[in-house]
């Protein structure tokens, strides 16, 4: 065989299983006799519940075959996978095997549903909430951030986002994540941003000059945390 004929077969196949990826995670209802004869060529029975980890910036080079042997694991975009798991007990130990792997990533983990498409879009919306608050985790669940999503999903009553106004001071957005994830604490902020308190307390009041929001007033943090979750969906 050709190079050339073997690059093409290797085309046809992955875009074969990019169509049948978007098929599968868009299908509602009872799944069809095609779809499920479909779903067994890459070792997914459609019988089973099934739980997706959706895992980003996460380099699996070294861990692919073995974990495309075991599981179906399909690449959504660079640096992006989701892994299917239909037995619920090997969610730990898949999740501890990818920890070892020391590259900077996260995985979001959906519920164990009998429609993939709905672990699939748990899985996605809880990575959008870790990607919004910079939680510090690497491994989050649909169910601890469940409420968060649908926080997320409620639109804000004005249409700019004011968050769009700290988009391009990368270090005003680190601080409000920051100060959220350490309950508006401003000693472990201080220390986890490695600046001076005095510091801070001038990077909240630009916050607060940029967006009109206070982020040390508890209610105008929580419309701050709201538009910080609806601007990263």
């Amino acid at each position: 065989m050709s190079k050339e004929l073997h690059s093409k077969i290797l085309h046809n196949e992955a875009e074969r299983k990019k169509a049948f990826l978007e098929v599968l995670l868009s299908h509602h209802g009872v799944y069809t006799q095609k779809l499920r004869k479909e779903a067994a060529v890459y070792q997914i029975d459609l019988h089973l519940k099934t739980t997706i980890l959706y895992i980003k910036d996460m380099d699996l080079e070294h861990e692919k075959s073995k974990l495309m042997l075991l599981y179906p694991t399909f690449l959504i975009e660079e640096g992006t996978y989701i892994l299917l798991i239909q037995n619920q007990t090997n969610i730990d130990q898949v999740v501890q095997s990818l920890l070892r792997n020391q590259q900077l990533g996260a995985i979001a983990i959906g519920n164990f549903e009998s429609n993939i498409g709905r672990s699939y879009h748990q899985a996605k919306s809880t990575m959008q909430v870790m990607a919004a608050l910079n939680l510090p985790s690497r491994v989050t669940t649909y169910e601890e951030v469940a409420f968060l999503i649908r926080l997320s999903e409620m639109q804000p009553l004005d249409k700019a986002n004011v968050i769009s106004k700290l988009e391009d001071i990368p270090d005003m957005l680190e601080t409000l994540q920051c100060f959220i994830n350490h309950d508006c604490s401003v000693s472990a902020t201080a220390a986890e941003l490695n600046i001076h308190r005095n510091t801070l307390q001038y990077r909240l009041k630009r916050i607060h000059d940029r967006t009109g929001k206070d982020p040390r007033n508890v209610l105008q943090l929580f419309e701050l945390t709201h538009s910080l979750l609806s601007f990263y969906r």
